[in-house]
């Protein structure tokens, strides 16, 4: 477990935890002020002690980019899911927002799904949601701290709009509209988790490929943590972020 130090001028300096195999951060680095810089790292040694560090100018660099975009993708509740499901859905959500990801997921102006549950999961953790909606106005059943209208119905442009903002996409289950989104990922090179056990379209694709090119393998993973590291991963595999 290592520990960065976080200071900003005439300002107590903030500790964080970081695991040594995801980018997870506790507090979240996200809710501190703005202002506060990544000052010192420090890895424990085997005795006992700690190695301190500056950081890097690098390093510095780094940690400023664009956050990961994770779109959560899977069955609108006409579908008929479990409670459980949501709940997993939720965790996914939860799990990218404290891996400082944004979490992308389908809007919807009608009723609720696994994607908008992924959204609820996100913000429960203070972590940022974007919201693709459909049609017109930005009305939506449940809340994103940013809504984008797409002007288009869906079918396969929100869709495509959804995906296409995306670093990678998780699949919770799924009907006709997860499986859109989930070509639409493949035809664009775009990173495709699905958690199995949950049905739908994700049980019926993880571990294959949608066609002999082989573009991407839909990754299976078999609890949220693994689906959201799985993500992060393929993206860092891709050279996407």
């Amino acid at each position: 477990m290592t520990e960065e130090i976080w200071q900003k001028k005439d300002m107590p300096s903030v500790r964080c935890r970081i695991t040594e195999n995801t980018i997870i951060r506790q507090p979240l680095t996200s809710g501190l002020e703005p202002g506060f810089r990544l000052a010192m790292r420090m890895t424990p040694l085997a005795n006992g002690a700690d190695k301190e560090r500056r950081i890097t100018k690098k390093e510095e660099e780094e940690m400023f980019v664009r956050k990961m975009q994770i779109g959560v993708m899977g069955s609108a509740a006409d579908l008929g899911y479990t409670q459980e499901v949501q709940r997993l859905a939720e965790e996914v959500g939860t799990i990218a927002a404290l891996c400082a990801c944004t979490v992308v997921f389908g809007a919807e102006k009608d009723g609720d799904s696994l994607s908008t549950a992924a959204g609820r999961g996100a913000r429960s953790a203070g972590g940022l949601t974007v919201g693709v909606t459909y049609g017109k106005g930005l009305k939506v059943f449940d809340e994103a701290d940013v809504v984008i209208t797409c002007g288009a119905e869906r079918g396969g442009p929100r869709e495509s709009v959804l995906v296409l903002s995306c670093d990678a996409i998780i699949c919770i289950s799924g009907g006709s509209g997860t499986l859109t989104e989930m070509l639409v990922a493949y035809q664009a090179d775009i990173p495709i988790v699905a958690l199995v056990g949950t049905g739908g379209w994700s049980d019926e694709m993880a571990g294959k490929f949608f066609d002999r090119r082989k573009r991407q393998l839909v990754r299976p993973a078999k609890t949220p943590k693994e689906a959201v590291e799985a993500a992060i991963r393929a993206i860092q595999e891709q050279g996407g972020h």
